[in-house]
């Protein structure tokens, strides 16, 4: 459910979205926190697939 750009692995916020059953309002405010690394081409942000793993781990630590 991810998009490749050259080699990098990364999400839109809409299948960020949908992989986490969040909405995408909510995805903005984490990459506006900081939670993950996007960058955003046009009006489009692109969150690293890797930066999501390493968030999941790390709440997984913590919240369980």
């Amino acid at each position: 459910m991810s998009t490749k750009i050259g080699d990098t692995e990364v999400y839109t916020v809409e299948e960020l979205a949908k992989l986490l059953e969040t909405t995408e309002h909510t995805v903005r405010r984490w990459i506006k926190e900081e939670k993950f690394t996007a960058t955003k081409l046009g009006r489009r942000y692109y969150i690293l697939a890797e930066s999501v793993e390493e968030y999941l781990r790390q709440e997984g630590s913590v919240n369980g």
